[in-house]
Formats: structure tokens, C-alpha cells, sequence
């Protein structure tokens, strides 16, 4: 495996660097600076050493928009990881540094539960990237997908339980076509999210799984059929 980093320098002057000229991406720098702001400066830039006529070259092919927040909040210093590569690499971990981000998914639900103990904890969603209106917004959703899931997974709390809005702890009801079943929450909570992690968000994927799980007949799956041996040379 071949290693990007040729050195590491933990203050290098802000005011020496360079962005790549052809950095595509256009990031959100006042949201880095607030989480600066909120928890520090965590990470370090990568940066070329030289070009490929072998002139200095100081550029930044990864992390153009910490550096742009460090200059905001008043760093004099950055870390550097410095990494010697011809022109062309370098545009390429530029397209890469960008692209592969993009190429994920976000799961929101897992999002959800991660702002949804900070809010429990007291804590304040400074540093995040994310603010009040976004965790209700996302609370919302999350809630949303989850009943557009249970077209025949219904879920639903026992009578004569009292919920909180984001941590349910009542006993819930789990019915699948005609099998009805009770869960406990917490239990159900950690069911869910092993579906989740396999199927992914997808309703009919999530039900179809359920119904694997369950034993019970997934709609469109194929049907194994056993053949009886037929003895050959026996005379009707």
C-alpha cells in the first residue's frame, strides 16, 4: 500500500498554503468554523510538496475548507500532512477527497438517535452541523419512513402506555400479514436497526426481511419444489 503522507508538520504558517485552483467543491465554511468554534481544531490538511517541474508547491488537495474556517476563527497555524505527488495525482486526490464523501449515505435514522442523546444528555447541538430546526425536521422523517414501513409491519404501543416522542419505552406490537406478536421496545429498537443495517431504508426490502426472519413466505421469492427420484428400468 502506498502511503500519501511524507511528512507531518503540526503548525505550519496558515498564510503559506495555497488552495488547488481546480477544487470543485464549494463547502459550508462557516459551519466548520462553528464547530472550531465548539470543539476545536481536530484533523490536519493535506497538502503537495512540489510540482512536477520541481517548484515549490504548498497546495492543498485535501481539507481547502478547514483551512479557509481556521483562517476565520484566527489560527496563525495549521497541521500539515505533506505528501509528494506529481500534478495529475494531486488532481486526483482533489476529485477523490470530494467524490468518495458523495458516493455514501447518510442514515438518517442513526443520525436521529445519535442528536437525540445529545438533546437527552442537555447537550447543545453546537459543533454538529446540525441546529434545533434540523433535528425536528429530521425527527419527522425518520418518524415518517418508519410508519410508511409498516404497510404490513404495523408497530403500535400496548394500551395503557404512556411514550415519550423520541424514546418510546412501552411494550409494541408487531404484525406481520396475520402474525401478531408484542416486543419489548427496547428489544424491538435493536431488532429494527440489525434489519436496517442489512436491507437498508427500503420498505418492501425491510418487510421482506421480516417475513425471512419470521419464517413466512416472502411475496416474489422463488419456491423450492422437490423432485421424487424416478427409477429408471422399471417396467409400468
Amino acid at each position: 500500500m502506498k502511503l500519501l503522507v511524507d511528512s507531518f508538520d503540526p503548525a505550519v504558517p496558515i498564510g503559506s498554503l495555497k488552495p488547488h485552483p481546480q477544487n470543485p467543491n464549494r463547502g459550508d465554511v462557516d459551519a466548520i468554523a462553528d464547530s472550531i468554534d465548539e470543539l476545536g481544531y481536530f484533523g490536519a490538511v493535506l497538502a503537495q510538496i512540489e510540482h512536477d517541474d520541481g517548484s515549490e508547491s504548498r497546495t492543498i488537495i485535501a481539507g481547502e475548507h478547514r483551512w479557509r474556517a481556521a483562517q476565520d476563527v484566527g489560527a496563525e497555524t495549521i497541521p500539515v500532512l505533506w505528501h509528494r505527488c506529481t500534478d495529475n495525482e494531486a488532481k486526483k486526490v482533489v476529485l477523490g477527497d470530494n467524490r468518495f464523501t458523495r458516493l455514501g449515505v447518510v442514515d438518517d435514522r442513526l443520525v436521529h438517535r445519535l442528536l437525540t442523546e445529545l438533546v437527552d444528555d442537555n447537550e447543545s447541538l453546537a459543533g454538529t452541523g446540525y441546529d434545533d430546526d434540523d433535528f425536528e425536521d429530521l425527527t419527522v422523517a425518520v418518524e415518517d419512513a418508519m410508519r410508511a414501513a409498516s404497510n404490513e409491519w404495523e408497530e403500535e404501543d400496548e394500551p395503557g402506555t404512556e411514550a415519550s416522542p423520541h424514546h418510546r419505552t412501552a411494550d409494541t406490537v408487531v404484525k406481520v400479514g396475520e402474525v401478531r406478536f408484542i416486543i419489548d421496545r427496547d428489544d424491538y429498537e435493536t431488532w429494527y436497526e440489525s434489519i436496517r443495517q442489512a436491507v437498508g431504508f427500503n420498505s418492501r426490502d425491510i418487510n421482506n426481511e421480516v417475513r425471512r426472519r419470521l419464517g413466512l413466505p416472502v411475496p416474489g421469492a422463488p419456491v423450492d419444489v422437490e423432485e421424487e427420484p424416478v427409477e429408471e428400468g422399471v417396467d409400468e
